[in-house]
């Protein structure tokens, strides 16, 4: 495994795209996120 891989998902087709993520370990809260590109304009 590699952890600590780039990854991005994306839609490309106009029907709804549902993600579901697992998370496991001591710490489950989103603080720790990098974002490498966002086109969204997220912190």
């Amino acid at each position: 495994m590699n952890w600590g891989a780039g990854h991005r998902l994306s839609n490309a087709t106009s029907n709804p795209m549902e993600v579901i993520e697992v998370q496991f370990g001591d710490y489950l809260g989103d603080h720790d996120i990098v974002r490498l590109q966002d086109d969204y304009g997220r912190d």
